[in-house]
């Protein structure tokens, strides 16, 4: 008997690395106008930015896996007694996580769940930790530590263009949302274990540049694991503006650059950009 791991759609995993630690991943749904999706399988990430950047009457939401779906799954893979670790995406995007926790107490399996408190890249690190862990020999209450520690370690820093999409989902007031609009107000929000804590707010691209120039000269002293730079449609050339000092800075950092999940997209909107990256121990 082994562990077998679970996850969500929204963590950023590449083929190789879902087939080499055999990791199950239950879809989210995008809705828009009557019309659903299923997240990775019925849209792909290439296809929701086109349809984010040119069309105007796409307005999308997300909806979470069926309870249903969750405990098919653990029953199937779980019934010649194999534990299961199922990690998902922090609760402060999604329900999805508390959709696990319920099809858990109804599964026959024997499932432990796990909310993340993460989001993208940082997720899928998270599971590549603990699939590395599992072929190493180690037991659940190990991986679970282990996954703790690493957790503590990553930072998550969200760079809003627009509060649209947060006051579409529920996140923000109606009126924030509004104002925000109105007024072209950037914000900077970092992710924490329990709120979008916001950072800092203020008018236009300059202040945007600003802030960007401030975190990164921070990140620059700081020992760094990992840095991804995850973002909803931005040009090339900010982007690189953007890591090519880092690179500079941290020569043996892992860096990655890409386009974020479908449901991350519709939850934050065109033109948001994230840090998201591991401090060395």
């Amino acid at each position: 008997m082994t562990i077998q791991l679970v996850t969500d759609s929204t963590a950023q995993l590449t083929a190789e690395e879902i087939k080499k630690y055999n990791i199950h991943i239950i879809p989210l749904v995008i809705n828009n106008q009557g019309e659903s999706y299923r997240d990775g399988i019925e849209i792909t990430k290439e296809e929701f930015l086109d349809k984010l950047k040119n069309d105007p009457e796409f307005s999308p939401t997300t909806s979470q896996p069926a309870v249903g779906d969750f405990v098919e799954l653990y029953d199937e893979i779980g019934k010649n007694g194999d534990q299961i670790l199922s990690i998902h995406l922090t609760n402060l995007l999604s329900g999805t996580v508390e959709g696990a926790f319920s099809a858990a107490h109804q599964s026959d399996a024997d499932v432990t769940v796990v909310d993340s408190k993460l989001m993208d890249r940082a997720l899928g690190e998270q599971l590549i930790l603990a699939g590395e862990l599992i072929a190493a020999g180690n037991d659940l209450s190990s991986i679970l530590d282990q996954l703790e520690e690493a957790r503590k370690q990553k930072e998550t820093y969200i760079f809003f263009e627009s509060l649209d999409a947060l006051q579409r989902g529920g996140r923000i007031s109606k009126v924030s949302g509004m104002m925000s609009k109105l007024l072209k107000i950037k914000v900077l929000i970092k992710l924490e274990d329990d709120e979008l804590k916001l950072v800092a707010k203020g008018l236009g691209q300059k202040f945007m540049k600003k802030t960007v120039s401030e975190l990164l000269t921070k990140l620059e002293n700081e020992k760094l694991d990992t840095f991804n730079l995850i973002h909803v449609g931005v040009e090339d050339e900010k982007l690189s503006s953007i890591t090519t000092p880092l690179i500079s800075a941290h020569q043996k950092t892992e860096f990655n650059t890409s386009i974020t999940s479908p449901v991350v997209m519709a939850h934050v909107g065109l033109g948001t950009f994230a840090f998201i990256y591991s401090k060395s121990k």
